[in-house]
């Protein structure tokens, strides 16, 4: 072991001492200490197998893939099943909703409501479409807490994301 080395060795055992691991004392004005705050409770992940759909490249046909989702809430659920949607899925299929970005994502009463940007590359034909639309709806409705799903382009509603497919306000299970 070099000098250097036993050097920086002994300088990180002497932080780690007078840090005290982390415990501090705070005094609380009597003149006594007080004990560090408590840790907050630690919330148990859950995992749960989605089935997520994409687009086949040549036919346009709907795909499906399986994949398992960790969550601690049906937020963080919601939001994992919309990543996992726009994740490339790889062997001959596509994502049709990778190059929509999206501003947020709120559940209120069982409606989900998706905000996004819809640059020119994310737009598709009718056929896609159909299919960007078909795809989210059944992807987030294997959520038993989703009852509906609205999607706002910058914030505002719109007849049609590209305007061959019209949106329901909210679009319902069928």
């Amino acid at each position: 072991m070099t000098k250097r080395k036993k050097v920086w060795i002994a300088a990180a055992a002497l932080v780690l001492l007078l840090s005290g691991c982390g415990a501090v004392q705070k005094d609380n004005g009597t003149g006594g200490a007080v004990s560090p705050s408590p840790e907050p409770p630690v919330v148990e992940q859950q995992s749960m197998e989605l089935t997520i759909y994409a687009v086949e490249n040549e036919s346009m046909e709907l795909t499906e893939r399986t994949e398992k989702v960790f969550y601690s809430n049906d937020h963080e659920l919601l939001g994992a099943a919309i990543a996992s949607l726009q994740a490339d899925p790889g062997n001959g299929s596509a994502s049709l909703w990778k190059p929509i970005p999206i501003h947020s994502t709120q559940l209120k009463d069982g409606i989900v409501t998706i905000d996004i940007a819809l640059p020119d590359e994310a737009r598709v034909g009718a056929p896609g479409e159909m299919q960007l639309l078909e795809s989210l709806k059944k992807t987030l409705f294997q959520l038993d807490f989703v009852d509906g799903i609205e999607i706002l382009v910058d914030g505002n509603e719109t007849e049609s994301l590209m305007g061959h497919v019209g949106l329901d306000y909210p679009m319902t299970r069928e």
